[in-house]
């Protein structure tokens, strides 16, 4: 009889196979239709901000301050001792 937990990770491997697969045909799809164009451009909105108004809110947040002293905090207790050992 065969090993259940085999028998799932198999299974696992092959959806995520499948699934890499179809990313690179469709990826191949998309490389064919921009060479045959040859032009690709993003049209912005015509209320859409400015990136210098995207990042001033970014910095300016506190809630994107609070994040970066958590991932600080997250860095230095997780992957600091590893590293001063």
């Amino acid at each position: 009889m065969a090993n259940p937990s085999l028998l799932g990770s198999v299974l696992l491997l092959g959806v995520w196979f499948l699934l890499i697969f179809v990313v690179a045909i469709i990826g191949l799809i998309l490389f064919i239709v921009y060479m045959a164009k040859k032009r690709f451009s993003l049209r912005r909105l015509e209320d859409e901000p400015t990136k210098g108004q995207m990042l001033a809110t970014i910095f300016t947040s506190p809630y994107m301050w609070l994040l970066f002293v958590a991932l600080l905090g997250q860095f230095i207790t997780a992957y600091l001792p590893s590293f001063i050992q």
